[in-house]
């Protein structure tokens, strides 16, 4: 809760889908998939509820356009995908089942604000976790 207040989480429904919004600076350091340890707690209780269903879940990574290129992500398309499959993998490790989760990597190419300013690059490096009402769901949720 303190996170949304802070304007680092935003959550959003409908009737198809819930997204969790987390700015990326709260769980990664700049350029990197690791988690930061101070999230884990945080990802330990959304993993809790996320147990406690057997909605299907989708992880998605998304990067501003700042180029990453060392030996580990030689592109944005690589960090985002691991970024997000980090988040799949602490689920994981928490007790959510592997079978309901996917994650998805988007890059640069998904912005959701001006590229051209910092501000706009913070909040287009972020991660959502879209948990979908059903199975059925799957085959409507398109970006």
């Amino acid at each position: 809760q303190h996170l949304v207040e802070k304007n680092l989480v935003s959550i959003k429904r409908n009737k198809f889908w819930i997204e969790v919004e987390i700015k990326s600076n709260i769980l990664f350091h700049s350029g990197s998939s690791i988690l930061q340890n101070s999230i884990m707690p945080v990802l330990a209780d959304v993993s809790a509820t996320l147990r406690e269903f057997s909605n299907p879940i989708k992880v998605e990574g998304f990067t501003d356009d700042v180029p990453v290129d060392n030996i580990i992500y030689p592109s944005n398309w690589e960090l985002s995908v691991s970024r997000a499959s980090s988040i799949v993998k602490a689920f994981q490790k928490n007790g959510v089942s592997p079978e309901r989760m996917s994650a998805t990597g988007y890059s640069q190419y998904r912005p959701v604000a001006d590229n051209t300013t910092n501000t706009g690059r913070i909040r287009n490096r972020r991660v959502v976790i879209v948990v979908l009402a059903n199975h059925d769901v799957e085959m409507l949720y398109s970006r």
